[in-house]
């Protein structure tokens, strides 16, 4: 009999604490995360046709070049920016072979904009999205690889590239 109350009693608590359980206790989808930025890469003499690059290493400026993120054989890649400050600067290195050789040549990025933290959720808490977006190359000089770009002003998912670069 004391043993059937023990069973019951757990059976109790475990329903009691499953009920307790909100449908948000779980993070996930690419809404509820501060967003990457988006650049997508396209060929400058067809600006409406996607441009696959061999690799694309990317660092931020004033890091190693050994600390940073490389892409190959894409049309798109994803980027972080800093949540605590107002601008980001990326270095972008195009490298590309033809036959033996092998070319590398560098862009620079920089994105000025503000920051608002936006709730998602008990379980995600904020998210930062980037506002007033305004990005430069090469501090305002023609780009190496680069023959263009323009950017969004606003940076609240990662559903809609947010760059596009011309090359």
């Amino acid at each position: 009999m004391a043993q059937k109350r023990h069973i019951i009693g757990a059976l109790f608590f475990s329903i009691l604490f499953l009920s307790g359980c909100e449908k948000d206790d779980l993070c996930s989808g690419q809404d509820n995360a501060t967003p990457l930025v988006v650049f997508g890469f396209y060929n400058q003499s067809n600006v409406a046709e996607r441009k696959v690059f061999q690799n694309i290493v990317c660092y931020e400026a004033g890091r190693p070049s050994n600390d940073s993120i490389a892409f190959s054989n894409a049309s798109s890649i994803k980027l972080p920016l800093k949540i605590n400050g107002s601008e980001s600067v990326w270095v972008l290195k195009l490298k590309q072979t033809t036959g033996n050789v092998t070319t590398a040549i560098n862009d620079t990025i920089r994105f000025n904009y503000a920051t608002t933290s936006e709730y998602v959720s008990k379980a995600c808490g904020y998210k930062t999205i980037f506002m007033n977006v305004n990005t430069t190359l090469n501090n305002g000089n023609p780009g190496h690889w680069i023959t263009s770009q323009e950017s969004v002003n606003q940076i609240v998912n990662e559903t809609n590239e947010h760059v596009t670069i011309l090359y």
